[in-house]
């Protein structure tokens, strides 16, 4: 039994180191459509997705209109461009904001 349970565990990290990798170069390949050259879009990916991360680790309890105000400027810090408003609208329409 005892056996079983570090298999299961080794697998289900080799499942999340699997997973990460995956949403990491799928950020890292947005960023690249961008413009943005290899290094800068692979730190930027990083940046966002272990910030993400964090916040899930921590509990974070941010208010949702609170967080929802932070969007544009969570937007400008990882992307390095300002969200237009039009951006902002249809983001905060989908998430009925």
């Amino acid at each position: 039994m005892r056996r079983f349970a570090a298999i299961r565990a080794r697998a289900a990290g080799v499942t999340d180191i699997i997973a990460d990798t995956l949403r990491l170069e799928a950020m890292k390949r947005m960023f690249a459509r961008y413009g943005y050259k290899d290094i800068t879009a692979d730190v930027r990916a990083r940046t966002m997705y272990l910030t993400q991360i964090g916040y899930i680790s921590m509990q974070s309890k941010d208010e949702p209109a609170t967080r929802m105000k932070r969007i544009p400027e969570y937007v400008e810090i990882f992307t390095g461009k300002a969200p237009e408003q039009r951006e902002l609208d249809r983001f905060y329409a989908r998430h009925s904001f």
